[in-house]
């Protein structure tokens, strides 16, 4: 009976939190407090709730609603004891002012400008007094956090907070770690290569030498700034939606929220305070084709939310799997990797090379986040102590260039969140591979692949990315995703040796 109360309160609870990190993230309010929110639903993280919702999930006819439900209770009965420490750090990053060579920059900026910024030396000083405010101020409050949520999972009896995730989540992250393997054997070479000539012309380094802030300065693309003027990505977006027949502004029930502001987090989200009728995405602009990314990434979580069926039980509206709803947030970014997309967007001389750069990046962001999964297993079994030096070495070894230990905590995300992008990316390529048979190679130009994805949308949080790929006649594997990142990659663009270096 008590979980039938909690199911009525969890979406006032959802709405509550969601305004709240919205103002916050948004940067319209420069302070982060949940704490009269959870308060107000306190009878939801009492343990006798959770430990109901845990066995409703262990019974042998336990569905995915009683899972996911379970899997929530859990990580917000963490949430709501660490929730001092996490207000702190989130309104420390909305408040703090980093000191720079022309005055102070507001934290959150800091990535912006780093990533904008041409020349080496000043991107590195800009790069080191984040990183000094990052460790002096945010991470002992982050380490807190942390430590406390690790002693709450062997609180509730499990050996350490891995072990928590993996039984909610029903995933096997070791496994999923060695799954990764071969993917990271096969591409070395590739992206070794490949990233080397990225880095080469785009911040005139080697991959060897180069840092975390060279890599941003080239992930960044300046050089394409005039081919993504700052304020045309909307006009895209709706462009290529409408091919498929979705008209997203004119959607009452989606809010887009692209003006810039100084506090607003430098990461593009989406809100979803009330699913499906109150969807709120979220980008700070800065200009160029991250713009365009960034945009089409969150307008993928906005219709999969916005689309879902209003009569969907509450699991399957707010909670789930997340591997589904980045799924296809990669469904719609991807289209922009596309050659046949960017022959009606980039000039005809610079398709190639684009198209090779974006390719790389994919490569890259794959590499990154299998190598995050490693550190995170490290991480959640071991505790902070030294993981530093871990996070530093274990991305270091897979994506070559330095990676400073500063971020070791404010680069995770709660309960594996890396493990969702993984999955999602190997869903993603599932997906399009689908909707390419269905409707051809380029299917965001096809109204019937608008109606294959709203019917997907209309089922919200409802399966796991493994259920939706069975779905699909396959099993959910990296071996789709694998293929697709060796055969983009297996030759330089023909002008190669000649683009120049920026």
């Amino acid at each position: 009976m008590r979980l039938e109360q909690v199911r009525r309160d969890l979406e006032a609870l959802e709405r509550s939190l969601a305004e709240e990190h919205y103002q916050n993230l948004a940067g319209l309010k420069p302070t982060m407090d949940t704490g009269p929110i959870y308060a107000r639903h306190a009878g939801m993280f009492e343990r006798g709730v959770l430990d109901e919702a845990l066995q409703a999930a262990r019974a042998p006819d336990a569905g995915n609603r009683h899972r996911f439900l379970a899997d929530y209770l859990a990580q917000s009965y963490l949430e709501a004891r660490v929730q001092p420490l996490s207000d702190e750090a989130e309104s420390l990053e909305a408040s703090l002012k980093v000191p720079t060579h022309d005055g102070e920059v507001p934290y959150r900026l800091m990535a912006v400008r780093v990533a904008n910024e041409p020349h080496r030396d000043a991107r590195k000083a800009l790069s080191a007094a984040r990183d000094r405010v990052l460790e002096e101020r945010i991470n002992p409050v982050l380490r807190a956090r942390l430590e406390r949520m690790h002693s709450l999972a062997r609180d509730l009896g499990f050996r350490d907070y891995a072990e928590l995730c993996a039984r909610l989540k029903g995933h096997d992250y070791a496994a999923l770690r060695d799954q990764l393997d071969p993917l990271l054997t096969r591409t070395n070479t590739l992206y070794r290569w490949h990233m080397e000539g990225l880095l080469g012309r785009g911040a005139g380094v080697i991959l060897a030498a180069a840092e975390k802030h060279d890599v941003a300065h080239a992930i960044r693309a300046p050089w394409f700034d005039d081919q993504f003027p700052r304020g045309t990505s909307l006009a895209e977006l709706d462009r290529v939606l409408q091919g498929m027949g979705l008209h997203i502004r004119d959607m009452p029930n989606l809010t887009l929220d692209i003006e810039e502001r100084p506090a607003k987090s430098p990461r593009a989200f989406v809100v979803a305070v009330r699913v499906p009728e109150d969807v709120r995405l979220v980008v700070q602009p800065k200009g160029g084709y991250d713009d365009y990314r960034s945009l089409f990434h969150e307008a993928g979580h906005a219709l999969h939310f916005g689309l879902a069926k209003p009569g969907l039980d509450v699991e399957y509206r707010y909670l789930g799997d997340n591997a589904v709803t980045e799924g296809f947030a990669f469904v719609l970014e991807h289209i922009l990797v596309q050659e046949a997309w960017a022959k009606g967007r980039v000039e005809p001389h610079l398709v190639e090379r684009y198209v090779w750069q974006q390719r790389v990046l994919r490569l890259f962001m794959v590499r990154r986040y299998a190598a995050k999964l490693r550190y995170e297993l490290e991480l959640h079994t071991k505790g902070p102590e030294g993981m530093e030096r871990e996070y530093s070495r274990t991305l270091t070894r897979a994506l070559v260039f330095q990676n400073p230990g500063a971020n070791y905590l404010s680069d995770v995300d709660d309960a594996f969140y890396c493990a969702n992008y993984l999955r999602a990316w190997a869903l993603d390529a599932v997906l399009r591979r689908q909707l390419a048979e269905r409707f051809g190679a380029t299917w965001w130009e096809e109204r019937g692949a608008g109606d294959w994805l709203r019917g997907l949308w209309a089922e919200g949080q409802r399966w796991t990315a493994e259920q939706l790929a069975e779905q699909a006649g396959t099993k959910l594997t990296f071996a789709p995703l694998q293929e697709e990142l060796i055969e983009g990659l297996r030759e330089e663009p023909k002008d190669f040796q000649s683009m120049p270096k920026f």
